[in-house]
């Protein structure tokens, strides 16, 4: 990285995540969308600028109508807005109208999955959302690096990020609800998504999803693992009154074939075990 982006606000990445970041970030006209922050163009360096995306407060996008000074020479150019720490902004100019919408689609896209909602509950009593699931399963995969030196943990948390991509457009159904028809009506809708994208992504997230799909790797494995393990953790959390008659059976035997290929994974799937016994057991003094 020859210019290490400023941070604008008081939220910042430490150096080595900010350098994994930038290196990773998708790039969109002067802007750049990264897995932990956006990253801004100052009037002669692209992406001179990054704000974590846990500080930014709203993104829209303006059409310059200055008449003097910069603004008039900026006249009729397509800007971003972000808002950040509370009030602070930053606008950021494109050359084409097109890679500023293209930005705000991929954004709007991926906020779906922050309203749509997964069949299990969190401890405090509500409905988890799918966005909140994949973010708790990449940082798990963050977490687990030195777990696995010999795999691209990078290449696993991007895997955690994107997996539920799919359920953007056909929102989440249970695995065990899940038809061969509910898989191929997402698989379509992503694939076509997908290859909306710009070449460098469409084809970027085309070879992951293979990957993923093929389950021939252990990075791709290791995701599929901490996909399921993550979903026993949170059911072990919510109040057991919201579990399935199926489930107290299910949550002590999901994963199991998953984590076979790792003896960390399989230690990791006995704790989870032992506190679906120990839930399930309280449970039932409870009842008593």
């Amino acid at each position: 990285m020859i210019f290490k982006p400023r941070p604008l606000s008081r939220t910042m990445l430490d150096d080595a995540s900010l350098v994994r970041d930038k290196q990773h970030c998708r790039r969109i006209g002067p802007c750049g969308v990264g897995r932990r922050a956006l990253y801004l163009n100052s009037y002669f360096i692209d992406r001179h600028y990054y704000v974590p995306f846990s500080a930014i407060t709203r993104a829209f996008k303006f059409i310059e109508e200055g008449t003097g000074g910069v603004r008039g020479v900026l006249a009729g150019r397509a800007c971003l807005l972000v808002e950040y720490d509370g009030g602070m902004q930053q606008v950021c100019c494109f050359k084409y109208e097109d890679q500023i919408d293209e930005l705000l689609r991929v954004l709007h896209t991926a906020e779906r999955l922050k309203d749509e909602t997964r069949h299990c509950y969190t401890s405090g009593g509500r409905r988890e959302s799918v966005a909140e699931h994949s973010w708790r399963l990449a940082l798990t995969a963050l977490f687990l690096r030195d777990e696995f030196p010999a795999l691209d943990m990078d290449r696993v948390i991007r895997m955690c990020l994107i997996h539920d991509l799919g359920e953007c457009f056909t929102g989440d159904i249970p695995s065990f609800l899940k038809s061969g028809g509910d898989e191929e009506r997402e698989r379509s809708a992503l694939e076509t998504w997908v290859a909306s994208l710009p070449a460098p992504y469409s084809v970027e997230l085309k070879t992951l999803y293979a990957e993923m799909d093929a389950l021939e790797t252990d990075e791709a494995r290791l995701y599929k693992a901490l996909d399921k393990l993550e979903a026993v953790i949170q059911h072990n959390e919510s109040d057991i009154a919201t579990w399935l008659p199926r489930e107290y059976e299910l949550n002590l035997t999901y994963a199991d074939e998953n984590v076979a290929f790792s003896d960390y994974l399989k230690r990791l799937r006995e704790e989870i075990r032992r506190e679906t016994r120990d839930k399930i057991a309280a449970a039932e003094h409870n009842r008593q």
